[in-house]
């Protein structure tokens, strides 16, 4: 089982979030009303796309790709991803300029670049469920 250690941008685009043991909540406070809906803006979506696409989600890919989201290709923004099991430290950088590619690093190593297809095959077994 693995375990989220904390999320942070390489280029400030956003603020770290680092993750508890256990469950964890995220939470936000209103910051306006918009056609009759009120607003948070604080993330927690964008949290999630932004793991979905660092363990190479389609869903997240897509999103990233749209037009409204061109700013974290053309001032080439990057994020990394740390997660943890029993035995290692492991870390998933990926940078929205060139989504093709994966960088990851095991324990204190350095990143080592893969395409997507080639980090499914890294991140299979990791993400496997230890049946004992």
């Amino acid at each position: 089982m693995i375990n989220l250690d904390r999320i942070y941008s390489d280029t400030d685009l956003f603020q770290t979030v680092e993750f508890r043991s256990g469950l964890n909540v995220v939470l936000g406070v209103p910051s306006g009303v918009r056609e009759g809906r009120e607003l948070n803006g604080v993330g927690k979506s964008t949290l999630i796309r932004l793991i979905d696409f660092a363990f190479i989600g389609d869903s997240a890919r897509k999103t990233f790709g749209q037009e409204r989201c061109g700013f974290l290709r053309t001032e080439n923004h990057s994020f990394t991803l740390a997660f943890s099991d029993k035995e290692h430290r492991y870390r998933i950088r990926r940078c929205f300029a060139n989504a093709d590619k994966v960088y990851f690093a095991r324990d204190d190593g350095e990143f080592t670049e893969y395409t997507e297809p080639e980090m499914k095959l890294i991140l299979a077994p990791i993400m496997v469920i230890d049946q004992q």
